[in-house]
């Protein structure tokens, strides 16, 4: 069993209990352009001279340079990723031995953000869109960048895995907007399947209380997903006068919070930059993941006090779950950020520290770390 990952924004593999970073040629170039630039041009915003003009401001480092990538897949034995650049996107082809710096360009655009995505034979599924909000179910057919748009409107559909030849499950979500044609609410996430020849969907799991992300069919009419609680994380403070005299000021946070969240979730970004060492720290116990906030930090000591011996960063109510053709409901994991089915019957589990590899038969058969691994691929 061999695999590949993102992790901390670089792709790794997984072979013979080793890991391995395979490098991102076109990420990597556009980071070193991007650092010459501003050792060329950092007299302006720094020193002495900076300050008698008044343009010295703080150097922001990697803060500035919007560099993502946004999914991978395999193919003929080849490596495919997505990256973001700034406001433009790109998909390449590599190849997965780190030595080779050889790669080839499928699509690049501005404004063409790729998303998750998958391979089945030369077909390439993708979640891309002109921005982090409105994403729609796109194939190719490698190596050329013959693309066919499927889904489209105010809406997401995200994460597509191949069913057969011409099936694709996605997850998706529809957008309100008031008057002005602001976004007020995003729905709850459904899965739903695409028949590419009759141009089909149907939704086929759904439940207001939940978010229902990345499916993968089981092969025997069912299938896996994450599931999680719609809506992130609830109030816990039951104190009615308290939040009575709170109300305002709550009020106030939440509006500039909301604000923030939804350029985090949508646009991978904060609002504000810089800030001082408390709010910097606290960025880095919380992280959002499909819409919500996660608290890193505690969910990792949760774990931890409850003697698991690779404890995770997520909250147990995000699980791995099994849904029968006949509706029947089964969790098999708890605390899940991504999973991958393997081909041979076993599973493996990222829970945000660690991944986990279990056989058919539920056993562990191996563990390594992989800080927020997310789109695990066999190659």
């Amino acid at each position: 069993m061999e695999l590949a990952y993102i992790s901390d924004n670089r792709i790794f593999t997984y072979r013979n209990g080793r890991t391995e970073e395979i490098p991102c040629g076109r990420l990597d170039k556009y980071k070193e352009a991007l650092a010459d630039i501003r050792r060329r041009t950092e007299w302006k915003t720094t020193g002495s001279g900076a300050k008698f003009m008044g343009t010295d401001r703080p150097s922001d480092d990697d803060e500035s340079i919007r560099a993502d990538i946004t999914g991978i897949a395999s193919y003929e034995g080849r490596l495919v990723y997505g990256i973001r650049l700034d406001e433009s996107g790109s998909i390449y082809i590599r190849s997965l031995d780190r030595t080779d710096n050889d790669e080839s360009l499928v699509i690049s655009g501005k404004e063409l953000f790729p998303g998750r995505m998958c391979c089945r034979g030369n077909r390439l599924a993708v979640s891309c869109g002109e921005n982090y909000m409105e994403k729609h179910i796109s194939l190719y057919e490698l190596p050329s960048s013959v693309c066919r748009e499927f889904t489209d409107g105010d809406s997401i559909e995200e994460c597509p895995s191949f069913d057969g030849d011409d099936r694709l499950y996605f997850s998706t979500a529809g957008y309100a907007r008031n008057e002005s044609g602001h976004v007020t609410a995003v729905q709850h996430k459904s899965i739903a399947v695409l028949d590419t020849v009759r141009c089909s969907m149907e939704e086929v799991l759904s439940d207001e209380r939940y978010d229902h992300l990345r499916p993968v069919p089981d092969g025997r009419g069912g299938i896996y997903c994450i599931r999680q609680t719609a809506g992130g994380v609830k109030n816990e403070d039951n104190g009615i006068f308290k939040d009575i005299i709170m109300f305002p000021f709550r009020m106030i946070k939440a509006l500039g919070g909301m604000l923030n969240l939804f350029s985090m979730a949508f646009g991978g970004e904060a609002l504000k930059s810089g800030g001082n060492a408390r709010a910097k720290e606290k960025d880095q116990r919380q992280i959002v993941i499909d819409g919500n906030i996660i608290n890193a930090e505690r969910n990792l000591k949760d774990a931890e006090s409850r003697g698991e011996k690779y404890p995770g960063i997520m909250p147990r109510d995000r699980v791995l779950l099994h849904v029968s053709a006949e509706g029947e409901e089964k969790v098999i994991s708890c605390g899940v950020l991504d999973y991958l089915i393997l081909s041979d019957g076993g599973i493996a589990v990222s829970n945000g520290r660690h991944i986990i590899i279990r056989n058919s038969s539920g056993e562990q058969t191996a563990a390594f770390k992989a800080d927020r691994a997310v789109s695990l691929i066999e190659i």
